[in-house]
């Protein structure tokens, strides 16, 4: 009598939060293309809708990647936050369903992978994206920050263009008639299958399982020692099955054992029904930005040094002061205003408008918006010439709070100078090549030095105490990183002293 297979559970992560939105209809397609596999496979599929958990941005005072990898959950303060948790680590894979939002992910899902650390690592994960072209800029993006959580990702990832129907399937929240007809004569549903490997594992694994002569329980070792294909190879030494040509080791010796689809959808019902963690005051109209340099006679024109980061604690403010410090020598005498624009402040919600930024007016976008916080925070934009990001790294991605302040808007970016100034470990290299895509996607004007600014072995104390250790800017001007800001200022000063062409004024 062959063992039965254990049951594993992969999660179909909807990326999506805004409304209306065609990742649900997105989804519905993939579920229908696997349909077929998951018949006869130890494997439940549990949709997972980002729209409905309803996760405020970041507000959790703990690093993810600092909490026990063995029981993560209890570190969390916030009752969601822990629901979160327990959902993720029921799954043994995750299926990610993103669409593409100016070059890059949607903020919603990057908060959602920021809120956790250890409930990811070492599952795999497929990343399908969508868009008019189909979407490939976020699955280049998504892909390192699932590295960065050490996940294990898969080879191929299916991108669906949605083409000249995109606008219409954004507006409606659904797919045109046809267009799940056309992505299959694409060979899209062949990609899903073939990227989805853990389904090539599962017919090696149960004709080997069907020529044992011993019976075993869940717990015991299932007694694999060969496979005799070639996708799967086995290491006797390690336990683990390889699947040939891709990232996957799987542990097939001692299945895991998962909770059932029902508990896995009461958790979900049970983090509906939490009450939220209390939020910061109501939003009220009043001055958000503090003015770093205001000249005597100036040219009525300003620019803006973004605090890109909204965690407790965090580095960035003081980062944001030393930035500060090292352009005092350029602002003597300078024309422009410079003020400073704190993202914690304003307290901007996971982007909740119901209609798409690019497609407001372009001179005038900001009546178009429904709520006064999304219109101040238009306003607040459209005042400056010129913008300085500073920004942290987090898992090797953009902090969810800044891409969310852009993906707010669309023409308050357009044809501005931007500067972009990051931080972490290593100086954020990879934060600073994701921003500089999205701010291109919003058509701003990215000076061509970016300074990354490396917090090295004292990262962790950084961040933690939200302070920098001593020295450490003494290291960055003796590394060249003082005169890189001041690089990128003259940059940026002589691109706002350029006559601007016709067509092209900043809104």
């Amino acid at each position: 009598m062959s063992t039965p297979l254990a049951r594993r559970s992969i999660a179909l992560l909807t990326g999506s939060t805004r409304t209306p939105r065609v990742g649900p209809s997105v989804s519905a397609f993939i579920e229908t293309v696997l349909a077929p596999k998951l018949e006869e496979s130890p494997y439940t599929l549990t949709s997972i809708n980002l729209g409905s958990w309803k996760l405020p941005l970041f507000n959790e005072q703990v690093i993810p990647a600092q909490l026990p990898a063995d029981d993560p959950t209890s570190g969390y303060a916030h009752e969601l936050s822990k629901a979160w948790s327990k959902e993720i680590r029921s799954h043994d894979a995750v299926v990610f369903v993103t669409p593409q939002y100016n070059g890059g992910y949607p903020a919603s899902l990057k908060n959602a992978i920021d809120y956790l650390y250890h409930e990811w690592v070492g599952k795999p994960a497929m990343v399908i994206s969508y868009g008019g072209r189909g979407g490939s800029k976020a699955t280049e993006q998504l892909l390192p920050i699932l590295g960065a959580v050490k996940m294990k990702v898969t080879k191929v990832s299916p991108a669906l263009a949605l083409g000249r129907s995109m606008g219409s399937a954004m507006r409606e929240g659904a797919l045109v008639e046809g267009q799940a007809e056309d992505w299959l004569k694409a060979g899209v549903g062949e990609q899903t299958l073939i990227a989805s490997l853990l389904y090539a594992v599962y017919p090696m694994y149960r004709d080997v399982l069907a020529e044992q002569t011993k019976t075993s329980t869940m717990e015991e070792e299932l007694g694999c020692r060969t496979f005799g294909t070639d996708i799967v190879s086995f290491d006797q030494e390690s336990d683990k099955a390889k699947v040939v040509d891709s990232p996957f080791t799987l542990d097939l010796i001692h299945p895991i054992s998962i909770t059932s689809l029902v508990a896995a959808a009461s958790v979900l019902l049970l983090a509906l029904l939490y009450q939220r963690p209390p939020s910061k005051p109501a939003f009220q109209i009043k001055p958000m930005s503090q003015t770093l340099y205001a000249p005597t006679n100036g040219s009525g024109k300003s620019i803006a040094l973004i605090i890109g980061s909204t965690r407790t604690p965090r580095v960035g403010p003081t980062i944001c002061t030393y930035v500060h410090s090292v352009l005092a020598p350029k602002l003597v005498g300078c024309p422009y205003t410079l003020q400073l624009v704190d993202l914690a402040e304003w307290n901007l919600p996971l982007f909740n408008e119901t209609i798409m930024p690019a497609q407001l007016p372009a001179n005038d976008p900001t009546p178009g918006y429904t709520h006064d916080l999304s219109k101040a925070w238009s306003r607040e934009i459209r005042k400056y010439d010129a913008i300085i990001f500073v920004t942290p790294q987090y898992n090797w991605g953009i902090p969810a709070a800044l891409k969310n302040a852009i993906d707010f808007l669309y023409h308050e970016w357009a044809n501005k100078p931007a500067i972009v100034i990051t931080y972490g470990g290593r100086g954020g290299d990879k934060v600073r090549d994701q921003l500089v895509q999205v701010l291109t996607g919003v058509h701003m004007n990215v000076v061509s030095v970016r300074p990354g600014l490396a917090l090295g072995r004292n990262v962790a104390a950084s961040v933690t105490d939200g302070k920098l250790v001593d020295g450490q800017e003494e290291q960055w001007t003796k590394a060249g990183i003082a005169g890189q800001i001041i690089a990128a200022w003259d940059e940026m000063v002589a691109m706002l002293e350029k006559p601007k062409e016709e067509g092209k004024e900043a809104k």
